[in-house]
């Protein structure tokens, strides 16, 4: 089934004016703290690289455009 480009470009631009907003808040410290050291228990846990690829080295960086330090935005890339 192929998806008409233009209602991906259509929601696209909804899904960013609804949540581009919030993703450039800050990051409060404490949920900073738990995403960090959520990505270090995963770092440190024995994976299978067949279950896994291997994923580059990670850190919490802030976003370019923000002075106020981590965003929502940011920890969501730690994700991956």
């Amino acid at each position: 089934m192929s998806v008409d480009p233009r209602f991906d470009r259509w929601l696209s631009r909804r899904l960013h004016e609804a949540y581009d907003s919030v993703l450039k808040e800050a990051l409060p410290a404490e949920l900073e703290r738990l995403v960090l050291q959520f990505a270090a228990q995963e770092d440190a846990a024995p994976r299978s690289s067949v279950d896994r690829p291997e994923k580059p080295e990670v850190g919490l960086q802030c976003d370019e455009n923000s002075s106020s330090g981590p965003t929502v935005r940011d920890a969501w890339s730690l994700r991956s």
